[in-house]
């Protein structure tokens, strides 16, 4: 090469001077160009070897020029794209341009990726709590939350959250002093798990982990049991009442409170305190029940409409007798051919009457000065329509139930009015406003249209209203209308501060009301009519309510003169009251019974089960007593005045149980005895036994000796009553006739 320039020299010295500027420009040119480029575009250029016109001269390199972009493009994305514009004044010598950068300056070119990708700003504390991200080369756990850095004070949260960075620590104290931490403080570890302190009960010095186990309802070793012996025998995580807890059936892991309720007649979810549950007692054994629970394997089933009678459930078949016997919410429905069935009775001391499902109304037995409405003045056997002047056929009709007192009665109707007829006495027991006796045909009791229940007895009669208050009329010398006095009332009053009322039942000289919290509350005087001793032994209610706090849950109540019986929700029966006759049934006889009897079944070893209605009256009987006689010095016989008594049960299975005095035949086992005879003790009873073979009882009423029951079959049986001679009565049932008329 040195070699070639020392030639080109030397030529170049003895060529012309303007040859030699001709080829200095060229060579210059191409320089130029070269610099002007950069890059070096594709291949390395083709270069033709010209002469300048002169054999002498040396050869002179000329680029070939782009067709079109793909001539230019070098294949890197960062400098941009290349394009064939020759004529550009920016072109290089293959007449290429090129392109602007892709990236602007806020951005990077990543050949690699063949993108621009954002520029991020190094941040290193972006919660800003003086503490750079672990990423940026500190010591911040979590840069987002400017609670949470190394150092920070940690806080026992519910929400689990670690302020120091330090799963391990939580916050927890040991209130208690029991050297264990408070259990509710935790963190949350890397993988989400739970690290928390070990103390389950942070109040109790008593627990914590490894403590002894107490029967005080607590988890006291922390192992999340109540593992006393006594705390939770059943295992359903729930502790036993015997040490404080809320579990009703420690014996039963399906009770304990908040439990799905079962078809099982038991209380599964403790409402009630344990024990059978209301509604979830097959009372009548039928298969079904009435609460709302559960079906419990096919064993019990719910549905049943009526817990009180064996043939009344959902696959029950309609039989023609006022009833919903299959529970489909029809009465007799598509029995085409059912007249006129027996759908209520009650009964006084000598009569009884019985309501037909047409809604009229027919009575049987004595009449006293207009009692039985039928225009009769003459005891009469068979059943006679009531009557009344105000209707088209003179029948009395639109009733839906009857009450009967001692010598009057009333009829509630559908729409909620009450009429009355019989002995209006100078009480006014008629309830129309008046004076007047002699009452033989219904006249309406003023103000009161709103009735859902009615009650007579005695002298006296009581409604129950829509908005559950009661209202009395009549006779008030024991302050049996329950409004404050003891004076008399022929329009009703309301009793007072009485309200929230299920059931009120009249007796002759009190009355009884059934709360909706299950409890009885009474007023008047239970003991009046009773001779000295026995009336020294009993308190009088008063005339306001009175509280009796010894009866609870009542269902039912059936009320007599001198004494009463209540029905539990479970079927159990208890009686209080007067009880020389043994009319409360609790195995002894006894002057007075101030708090509840358990009636005993005729095995003296048990309670009377499935008891679903009950019915009591009482009367003044004659007996003998011997008494020494000083004059004489030999005992004498002595006639006595003594209350007599009679109670009888309806069990849910349709059996009827009578006991107490049978003077007069009142408990249906024959035998008719008389007042004064010496071995009269023989024949009373002091437990429950049956009087009645094949009636499947339905309803059962009873006043003074005069029992009545009401069957399946809608017919009317009777026993007892007449106990003073003027009508026939019958020592076995009896039954009563004329209803079809």
């Amino acid at each position: 090469m040195p070699t070639k320039t020392r030639k080109t020299r030397a030529v170049h010295k003895h060529s012309d001077a303007p040859r030699r500027a001709t080829r200095y420009r060229v060579l210059c040119a191409a320089w130029a160009a070269l610099l002007v480029s950069g890059c070096n575009y594709g291949s390395s250029p083709t270069v033709i070897y010209e002469k300048n016109g002169d054999d002498a001269a040396v050869d002179v390199p000329q680029q070939k020029q782009c067709s079109d972009y793909r001539d230019c493009r070098d294949g890197v994305f960062c400098n941009g794209e290349e394009r064939c514009e020759p004529n550009s004044v920016r072109a290089n010598e293959k007449g290429c341009v090129q392109g602007e950068r892709p990236c602007s300056e806020s951005q990077i070119c990543d050949e690699k990726l063949r993108q621009c990708l954002p520029v991020d700003p190094v941040v290193r504390d972006a919660d800003n709590d003086g503490h750079e991200a672990i990423e940026q080369g500190g010591d911040d756990c979590d840069d987002e939350d400017g609670n949470r850095y190394p150092g920070n004070r940690e806080v026992c949260d519910a929400d689990h959250h670690d302020e120091d960075c330090d799963p391990t620590t939580f916050g927890a104290l040991d209130i208690d002093g029991d050297g264990y931490l408070n259990a509710s403080c935790c963190n949350l570890d890397e993988d989400e798990n739970l690290i928390c302190g070990d103390d389950c009960d942070d109040a109790n010095g008593q627990a914590y982990p490894g403590a002894e186990e107490l029967c005080d309802g607590l988890d006291n070793d922390c192992n999340g049991l109540f593992d006393h012996p006594l705390e939770d025998q059943d295992g359903d995580g729930h502790v036993s009442l015997l040490c404080g807890g809320t579990d009703c059936d420690d014996d039963d892991p399906n009770s304990y409170p908040g439990a799905v309720e079962l078809c099982d007649g038991w209380d599964n979810d403790c409402l009630e305190g344990g024990g059978p549950a209301p509604g979830e007692v097959d009372v009548d054994g039928d298969g079904y029940v009435s609460g709302a629970c559960e079906a419990d394997d096919d064993r019990l089933l719910p549905g049943d409409c009526d817990e009180t009678l064996r043939g009344v459930h959902p696959e029950a078949d309609e039989i023609c007798n006022a009833m919903d016997d299959d529970c489909n919410g029809l009465v007799d429905d598509e029995l085409d051919d059912c007249v006129g069935p027996i759908k209520q009775i009650d009964v006084g001391r000598d009569a009884g009457c019985a309501v037909r499902a047409s809604g009229t109304v027919a009575c049987w037995g004595v009449d006293a000065g207009g009692y039985l409405g039928t225009g009769a003045t003459r005891p009469h056997d068979a059943a006679r329509n009531v009557l009344d002047p105000r209707e088209a056929d003179l029948v009395l009709s639109l009733v839906a139930s009857v009450s009967l007192g001692h010598s009057h009665a009333c009829a509630l109707h559908f729409d909620g009015r009450v009429s009355c007829w019989g002995d209006n006495g100078e009480e006014g027991r008629i309830g129309f406003g008046s004076s007047e006796n002699q009452i033989f045909f219904p006249q309406e009791v003023l103000e009161i249209d709103d009735v859902v229940e009615l009650s007579a007895a005695g002298n006296t009669t009581c409604a129950l209203r829509e908005d559950r208050t009661v209202w009395c009329w009549g006779d008030n010398a024991f302050g049996q209308l329950g409004n404050g006095t003891t004076e008399d009332s022929n329009r009703p009053v309301q009793v007072s501060n009485l309200s929230d009322v299920l059931a009120v039942e009249c007796a002759e000289f009190y009355t009884c009301a059934i709360l909706a919290s299950g409890a009885l509350t009474c007023w008047g005087d239970m003991g009046a009519g009773l001779s000295e001793p026995d009336r020294e032994a009993v308190e009088p209610y008063g005339a306001e309510p009175s509280r009796l706090f010894d009866v609870e849950r009542a269902a039912r109540i059936g009320a007599a003169a001198n004494h009463a019986c209540v029905v539990r929700p479970n079927g159990t029966a208890f009686c209080f009251g007067a009880n020389g006759y043994g009319q409360l049934g609790n195995g002894r006889f006894s002057r007075w019974e101030q708090s509840p009897q358990a009636v005993l079944h005729s095995d003296f070893d048990s309670a009377l089960l499935n008891v679903v209605e009950l019915a009591a009256g009482s009367w003044i009987s004659q007996s003998i007593e011997w008494i020494w006689d000083e004059t004489e010095q030999e005992s004498v016989p002595v006639a006595v005045e003594t209350v007599a008594g009679v109670s009888c049960a309806r069990t849910a299975s349709g059996e009827v149980f009578c006991w107490g005095s049978n003077e007069g035949g009142a408990l249906g086992i024959g035998a008719q005895i008389e007042s004064d005879d010496e071995v009269a003790s023989l024949y009373r009873q002091n437990h429950a036994r049956i009087p009645i073979d094949g009636i499947d009882a339905v309803e059962i009423r009873a006043a003074g000796n005069y029992v009545c029951v009401r069957s399946s079959s809608a017919e009317v049986w009777c026993w007892g009553g007449s106990s003073d001679g003027r009508w026939t009565s019958y020592d076995t049932p009896h039954r009563i006739t004329g209803f079809e008329d």
